[in-house]
């Protein structure tokens, strides 16, 4: 079973419950439209790392481990047992060896997959790439497990999109080259907090982390640096492809 699959089995089981209504609810939690979740049911896009973790997040009834690779029961608990009980289970791919009962290959994949996934819950944050956030405000946007280095479990962040490391040292002293920070996603720029560090995605200077101000007209804004050593300069408002708020930092010492 495909992760598109997996995604309107849960949403079929959640309608059931009345717990979700239609298609354009599905929707407001994955952060795509209704064409975007028709796009899912159809198959014509796969349903994204982010998609999945959406509904883990929202439903805390659902086992992460079962919506990411498919092992284990979708329900977790007692109601999963129940949905299991009297269900057909078909028994794992095997191999016999000198008369020895061995697991094949997929199996002991499958047993990788699962563990490794288990770590991953609904409260895992993925350190990405560089690359990878350049299109993050851009409409159907999601990460790709390519573009994910690591994963991270930070209680205390709320709403967070994506771990990145720091390069440079133009924010020092309040962040060094290495840290991690944790980055929010601005779908608008009235939602841009003066004089707070954000991300910026730009056509011309790349990823920028720096405190952002209004500039000297509206079509323009500031972008201050902590390190003295580099001074301000202006943005175009239009050069700016995404943007993301800086919501806390991991700093090894």
């Amino acid at each position: 079973m495909e992760e598109n699959d997996r995604l309107f089995r849960v949403f079929d089981y959640l309608k059931e419950k009345g717990k979700i209504s239609n298609y354009v609810e599905l929707a407001s939690i994955l952060g795509t439209n209704k064409q975007g979740v028709n796009d899912l049911k159809s198959s014509r896009k796969r349903a994204s790392l982010k998609y999945l973790q959406s509904m883990i997040k929202s439903y805390s009834e659902i086992n992460p481990n079962w919506l990411l690779t498919g092992n284990g029961e979708m329900i977790k608990g007692k109601e999963g047992a129940k949905m299991q009980r009297g269900a057909h289970v078909a028994a794992p791919a095997e191999v016999k060896e000198k008369g020895a009962h061995v697991a094949g290959p997929a199996v002991a994949k499958e047993k990788a997959a699962a563990k490794e996934t288990m770590q991953h819950t609904a409260h895992s944050l993925p350190l990405v790439s560089i690359e990878a956030v350049a299109g993050i405000g851009s409409a159907g946007y999601s990460i790709q497990e390519s573009d994910i280095q690591a994963f991270y479990v930070v209680p205390d962040f709320k709403h967070v999109d994506f771990m990145l490391r720091v390069t440079g040292s133009s924010m020092y002293p309040k962040y060094n080259s290495g840290d991690i920070v944790a980055c929010r996603i601005l779908k608008d720029p009235q939602f841009i907090q003066w004089n707070k560090v954000h991300l910026i995605a730009t056509g011309e200077q790349g990823i920028l982390i720096k405190r952002l101000l209004q500039g000297k007209n509206k079509d323009t804004w500031l972008c201050v640096s902590d390190n003295k050593d580099y001074p301000p300069f202006e943005i175009s408002r239009k050069d700016v492809t995404s943007i993301a708020l800086v919501i806390g930092v991991i700093r090894l010492e």
